[in-house]
């Protein structure tokens, strides 16, 4: 592959490969690099989301593909996590209410019955 600057055709179409290949004008000009590692212990994390390797980090290759023209979105569904969120309080407070029940139950038995 030759290496040719981007910059050098700035009006020239772009289009991406799924192996992260860059393409201009049909040639290819450039490479994303997109690595994985054997054991993600041995990379170490810098600024907010990146991460570089250490000594000892194995480069394995990556079944990650690149693709052109879309935008990464959340993998939560927010709406679904709310109702879920709401059932889990409605939940706890259900339990907490029957922990109150059998305390007062025990705290009768225990203060009242054991005066006779």
């Amino acid at each position: 592959m030759t290496k040719v600057s981007i910059s050098s055709y700035p009006l020239a179409d772009i289009g991406v490969g799924l192996d992260g290949t860059l393409y201009q004008n049909g040639n290819a000009v450039a490479k994303i690099q997109v690595q994985d590692f054997e054991d993600y212990n041995y990379l170490r994390k810098y600024g907010e989301t990146y991460f570089e390797p250490v000594e000892g980090a194995t480069p394995i290759e990556s079944t990650a593909a690149v693709y052109n023209g879309m935008i990464e979105a959340s993998n939560v569904q927010t709406v679904k996590e709310m109702v879920n969120l709401i059932n889990y309080q409605r939940a706890y407070e259900t339990n907490q209410k029957m922990i109150q029940a059998h305390n007062e139950t025990l705290d009768i038995a225990v203060n009242q019955l054991g005066k006779v």
